[in-house]
Formats: structure tokens, C-alpha cells, sequence
């Protein structure tokens, strides 16, 4: 019978530079990796703190990947050939290449925020290598704005290839300058790959040495993952079970540094990697005919693909049961680990498919860290007798938006309150904050008019700080004579003014003549 079996790993080796505890939220932040979507139907929520299962429109053999936005709101999800909506709709031209058609390959997809327009995604697809295909490395760019705002695959940005000679697995790291790295490994080669997207997009590739040569013996299957710090990488050759582990610098995008994990134990296969929240444990799952000790426990069925949840706790997939395992408190050693087979029963609408391959919860997506919000312009402006005003921020920044949600560097608005632009600009989130007040002013003295001799003409406005033409403060202003009479107004730094000209007309007698 073949055994299934966990293993965990402790780091203790300052020699190769990878011990530093650091900030885990480099890599796990927010709400962006909130909600996966996986199998045959399969999703979780970690929106509430404990998973939630929900029904997905997800087909998908091993590659896959789900993003939501920075409060936990599923955006959309992709098995690397397919795209749906938060609705579970297929995205108009969510048909895009990738991942051989059935979602074979192992980390076959991708998603990753723009770095330079926030209603823009890129989907980074790996084909599976079968049947002597090479596989490839490709990209798309989803747009929010498109489709009625649930998005859709521009026609200018599809399927573009990057790569044309790479294994089944790549991961995602935010970059130290407002971007991000795509690291993959070459096919046949010991060779890591990685692609900075940047705002001006994807740079041309650079290559890091590992340590082991692959061949065809060794498969391209098995995950390849990143700690949360993002300060060490770790690769799973399936057969035999070698796993290379390496620093990685985010500055540079260079793998370096690389020792061999090797179980040394014939016969064994692995497939699935998680390092722990605390950066100091790696996992992985493998199956053998040799009693192995696993994390101090066997486990029996098949598992595979592993992944770190926001919850802290990292899922295992189990295809020949309906449970989902979980690894509770995984900073902790052997039994202290507390491995749960029986953590999440899945419902008869969701299931993973049994097989030699594996499956998996999925990539996640990698989070830029922002400096602290710097602030931009703060801006009182009085709008005089008009119904509309043009808001203005700078133009040489990145990803506007504005707090109703539209985007470039100006707007329009129509009523008083208060409008903000958020943008970016070297990696720090700036705020541009306006104030504005409509002011409606009217003063209205009347037509000109003529009046009687010896009669008065009453002129009378509302409001304070009314100034007449003689310097005369007051309210009501009396007309005894003829002349040009006005009056001004300032009103939250606007300027009114109104005036009247009286005429006065003289009663005369007219005595015909023979009058007596």
C-alpha cells in the first residue's frame, strides 16, 4: 500500500543566510488572498477569520488562482484557460491559453494587480508539459472597467508569451520598488527564471543557478513556493523527492544560496511545499512505500498541494477522501503541529479529482507593501456662480483614483463635500484632498424705476456685510433722489453686487387758455 506522509522541516542553518524571522505580510496582506477557488467546483472564504466553503464555476486538474480586492471582494478566478467573473460567469474573452486545457499543470496560474492602474490584472499562465509539449509562459491583463465592471481580457493584451522552455510551477513576490517578481524554473536546466512587472511592464528575464540539473526522470511536477518574508525559495522534484531550498533577494530578483533537502529514502514521490507563517518550517507532502515519520504522523490517502492561509494555517488537499487536512500551528514541531484530517468535510457539489497528478488550493497572489500615505495637496476651493468645477492633481503619477471610484488625474463635481484622489508614486500611496463649496450668491435690487417727486424708493437686501454705494452697511437702503444706487457682497470669498437707477419725475400744472 502505498503511504502518504507529511513531512516538516526545521531551519537552524544561519550559514545559508535564511533564518531571520521578518515581516510575514510582505508576501500575505489584507484581503487580496481571501477567497480560493479550486478543483471541481471548490472555494473557500477566509472573509469571516474560518474558512467558508462556496460553490465556484472552477475546473481545474492542478493550476489555479482567485483574487479579490484589498477588503476581501472576489473579484475573479482563472484555471489558466478559463476566466470567471465574482459571478461565476465566464469573462467574454476569458478563453485564454494556458495550462493545457484541463488545468494540468502544476502552478499553472497567476494573478497579480498592476502596479500602474488599479482597475488592471495580469494572468500569468503555464502550460502543462505532456505529450511532448514545451510548456509556456504567458500573460494576460484583465480590466475591471470592461464588461459592466465585472472585467473581461483586453484584445490588446492576450496571451502574450513570455517563455517558451519552462516547468509547471512559478510564484510571485512583491519587488522592493513597486513591482513584482515572477520566478519560475527552466525546463531541462538548473535554471530559476524571473520576470520583474513593473509599471512600465514585464522586463526582460534574468536567471539564477540552482543546484540541480533537471531530467525527465525528475518530472516538472511539484510546487515550487515562497516564504512569507519572501526571503527563501523552495522547489520539490517530484521523484525521489529533492527539494532545493534558496535565498531570494527581492531588490534583485536573483535565487542563490541553494542547499538540497534530500529525504534520501527510496521510492518516494512529492509534490506539495508550505513554509510556515513564521518563515522557520518547510512541509511537504509525499507518498512512499518506506515508513517515513511525518511531522510525528502518517497519513494515509492521497495528498498533495499545500498552501498558507490567511488564517495562519496551512490547507492540504486529500483526493481520496472528502476532507480537506489542515495543519493548525504550523511554527510548531512534530505533534505540536496539530494536523487535522478532518478539517473541512467538502459538499457533493465540490470534489478534487483522483489521479497521478495532483491538485492544489491554488497560486496566491502577491501584495505590494506601500510606504505610509504621504499627503498630496489639501485644497479649499469656492466655486462662484457656477454649477461645475474641474478637480486637478498632478500628472506624472500612477493609478488614480478618485473616492467615487473614477479614475485619471482630473474630475468634474456639481456639489459641495469633500473629494479625494488616491495615487502612487515611488511606492508610497499619496492622497490629494478638495474641498469644495458651491456658492449660489444672488442679490437682485430690481429694475431701474422712476419715482414721483417727494416720494422714496425703498431698497432692501438679506444677508450680512452689504456695502451701498456711500459706504452705507445697513440692510435697507432709502431713495429719495435721482442716481445710481448699489450695493456689494463678499460671501465666502465670492463678490455680488447689484444696481438700480432712479429716475424723478416733477408734477407740473397745465392751465388752458380762457381758464379763469
Amino acid at each position: 500500500m502505498i503511504r502518504q506522509l507529511i513531512i516538516c522541516f526545521g531551519f537552524y542553518m544561519a550559514s545559508a543566510g535564511l533564518l531571520q524571522s521578518s515581516d510575514a505580510s510582505l508576501l500575505y496582506a489584507q484581503g487580496e488572498n481571501n477567497n480560493w477557488a479550486f478543483g471541481s467546483g471548490g472555494g473557500l472564504s477566509f472573509n469571516t477569520g474560518s474558512p467558508l466553503f462556496f460553490k465556484s464555476s472552477m475546473y481545474s486538474r492542478e493550476g489555479c488562482a482567485a483574487i479579490s480586492d484589498a477588503f476581501g471582494n472576489l473579484l475573479f478566478y482563472t484555471s489558466g484557460n478559463m476566466i470567471w467573473d465574482k459571478n461565476g460567469d465566464r469573462m467574454p474573452r476569458g478563453n485564454i491559453l494556458g495550462n493545457a486545457g484541463t488545468g494540468s499543470a502544476t502552478q499553472g496560474a497567476l494573478v497579480l494587480k498592476s502596479p500602474s492602474d488599479p482597475h488592471e490584472f495580469y494572468v500569468f499562465t503555464l502550460d502543462a508539459t505532456a505529450n511532448g509539449i514545451n510548456t509556456k509562459l504567458r500573460y494576460s491583463i484583465v480590466n475591471m472597467a470592461l464588461n459592466k465592471g465585472l472585467g473581461d481580457v483586453r484584445p490588446d493584451a492576450k496571451d502574450i508569451l513570455l517563455d517558451d522552455e519552462m516547468e509547471e510551477r512559478m510564484f510571485a513576490a512583491p519587488s522592493n520598488d513597486c513591482g513584482y517578481w515572477i520566478v519560475g524554473h527552466k525546463r531541462n536546466s538548473n535554471q530559476y527564471v524571473s520576470f520583474k512587472l513593473t509599471p512600465a511592464g514585464v522586463m526582460p528575464p534574468l536567471y539564477s543557478a540552482g543546484l540541480i540539473q533537471r531530467n525527465p526522470r525528475m518530472g516538472d511536477i511539484g510546487e515550487l513556493k515562497i516564504s512569507p518574508d519572501c526571503r527563501r525559495v523552495a522547489l520539490m522534484f517530484r521523484y525521489n523527492t529533492t527539494i532545493e531550498i534558496s535565498d531570494f533577494n527581492n531588490t534583485t530578483g536573483v535565487v542563490s544560496s541553494t542547499l538540497l533537502l534530500d529525504s534520501t529514502t527510496n521510492g518516494i514521490e512529492g509534490y506539495g511545499l508550505s513554509f510556515s507563517p513564521d518563515n522557520n518550517r518547510l512541509y511537504a507532502t509525499v507518498n512512499s512505500y518506506a515508513d517515513l515519520i511525518a511531522g510525528g504522523k502518517d497519513i494515509y490517502g492521497f495528498v498533495v498541494g499545500m498552501r498558507l492561509a490567511p488564517d495562519g494555517k496551512i490547507y492540504i488537499v486529500n483526493t481520496t477522501t472528502n476532507y480537506i487536512f489542515c495543519i493548525k500551528e504550523p511554527n510548531n514541531l512534530g505533534l505540536n503541529c496539530q494536523l487535522d484530517t478532518q478539517s473541512i468535510l467538502m459538499p457533493p457539489i465540490a470534489f478534487f479529482r483522483p489521479g497521478l497528478y495532483g491538485e492544489n488550493f491554488g497560486n496566491p497572489t502577491a501584495v505590494l507593501k506601500y510606504k505610509d500615505t504621504i499627503p498630496g495637496k489639501y485644497v479649499d476651493t469656492v466655486v462662484c456662480l457656477s454649477d461645475s468645477v474641474l478637480l486637478q492633481v498632478e500628472h506624472d503619477l500612477l493609478g488614480y483614483t478618485w473616492s467615487d471610484g473614477t479614475s485619471g488625474p482630473s474630475r468634474y463635481v456639481y456639489e459641495d463635500g469633500t473629494y479625494y484622489c488616491l495615487s502612487t508614486k515611488e511606492c508610497a500611496m499619496r492622497m490629494d484632498t478638495f474641498h469644495v463649496t458651491f456658492v449660489k450668491g444672488h442679490i437682485a435690487l430690481g429694475p431701474d424705476t422712476t419715482i414721483c417727486a417727494g416720494d422714496s424708493l425703498v431698497l432692501q437686501v438679506s444677508g450680512d456685510g452689504f456695502q451701498w454705494q456711500d459706504g452705507t452697511a445697513d440692510s435697507v437702503y432709502v431713495v429719495h433722489n435721482a442716481g445710481v444706487y448699489s450695493v456689494s457682497i463678499d460671501e465666502k470669498g465670492c463678490s455680488f453686487s447689484d444696481s438700480i437707477k432712479v429716475g424723478i419725475y416733477e408734477a407740473g400744472a397745465f392751465i388752458a387758455e380762457g381758464d379763469t
